[in-house]
């Protein structure tokens, strides 16, 4: 289900309610609580499959990355990083690669009442891939805020700094 985040809820528990599989568009949800929801709707139907989908992890040159840091001789991941730069400007068109077309960038995506910008919405892709490259993350740590956007948009500009439960450490930033 490909929907805004902060409509996620509802659709969620219908899509599980009607005896259907749910593959969701990330993030989960724009909070914790919302979140919570749909995991114990899910947990209702534990004949039904549910997942929030990264597209990342299907990407060749990720899985390529991924084989090669999971060998048995390569160690462990000690520093980890990401630039995201996806949706920085409300006037902007957007290109998708994966489609081969623009598209306007939807105008949820910068209310913060809504939606959480790239912190939460793209920034959750680096969130994924780094975990899932580097192991599950004991901290995190985060600074940023809202530079070129007006007053009262999201944050434009972040920087997320991870620490994993192996040691190793990960950051993820975005700027306009």
């Amino acid at each position: 289900m490909a929907t805004p985040d902060h409509l996620h809820v509802d659709a969620s528990k219908a899509v599980l309610e009607s005896g259907k599989h749910l593959f969701l568009e990330k993030a989960i949800a724009t909070s914790m609580t919302d979140a919570a929801e749909i995991v114990e709707a899910g947990a209702k139907h534990p004949h039904l499959k549910a997942m929030v989908g990264y597209p990342l992890r299907f990407s060749p040159v990720y899985r390529a990355m991924k084989q090669a840091v999971s060998r048995d001789n390569a160690g462990k991941p000690i520093q980890a990083w990401s630039m995201r730069t996806h949706f920085l400007d409300p006037n902007q068109r957007v290109y998708d690669k994966y489609r081969d077309h623009y598209y306007d960038t939807p105008s949820w995506y910068f209310d913060d009442e809504t939606a959480k910008g790239p912190i939460f919405s793209h920034g959750s892709h680096d969130y994924d891939l780094l975990m899932w490259m580097c192991g599950e993350i004991e901290s995190v740590f985060a600074y940023g805020g809202t530079y070129l956007l007006p007053p009262g948009s999201v944050a434009d500009a972040f920087t997320v700094s991870l620490r994993f439960a192996n040691g190793g450490i990960g950051q993820v930033s975005t700027h306009g």
